[in-house]
């Protein structure tokens, strides 16, 4: 994939390998269609996903929830692997794999929690934090430069998401 020529000359490359470091100084690239695509599919799945385990919070125990959530997923994780084996899902930090599959999964389970007790708008205006939240992580685990701009747009994002839910406004 070649980057656009008005992107050209701004790459960063490796020296080392002579690989294209895709971090554009000062611009984003364009962007495919079939990213963009990719994007609007996964937003209207997620909201979908959000809306049915809404629905079904009332009725279900949110362990179900996450299970069958969870099953389907692996549904369309099956031609992958037939096609792959079990090579594809060979890695060094198995460790590393099995924490992030455990944190995605307690994550699964505090989101379809919290759609029983909080209203969907105010759950969808929390997920908006992750941006914020994997920032401030990023400062505080992997040692990341923690400038004041940075500071100043995570301050800003989350009160941007207090302003949303407004708590203790009921």
């Amino acid at each position: 994939v070649e980057p656009s020529p008005k992107f050209q000359s701004q790459l960063v490359t490796e020296p080392e390998d002579l690989s294209v470091n895709w971090t554009v100084k000062g611009a984003v690239p364009e962007v495919g269609l079939a990213v963009k695509s990719a994007v609007t599919g996964w937003d209207a799945a997620w909201t979908v996903m959000v809306a049915v385990a809404r629905g079904l919070s009332k009725e279900i125990h949110t362990f179900e929830i996450v299970f069958f959530r969870s099953f389907f997923s692996l549904l369309c994780f099956v031609p992958w692997m037939v096609r792959v084996g079990f090579a594809g899902m060979r890695t060094e930090r198995p460790m590393g794999h099995l924490m992030r599959g455990l944190s995605g999964l307690a994550a699964l389970y505090l989101l379809f929690g919290a759609l029983y007790f909080t209203p969907l708008a105010d759950v969808t205006a929390i997920t908006f934090t992750r941006p914020v939240f994997a920032s401030i992580g990023a400062i505080l685990f992997l040692h990341e430069a923690a400038t004041g701009r940075r500071w100043m747009a995570n301050i800003i994002g989350l009160l941007g998401t207090l302003v949303i839910i407004r708590p203790g406004m009921g």
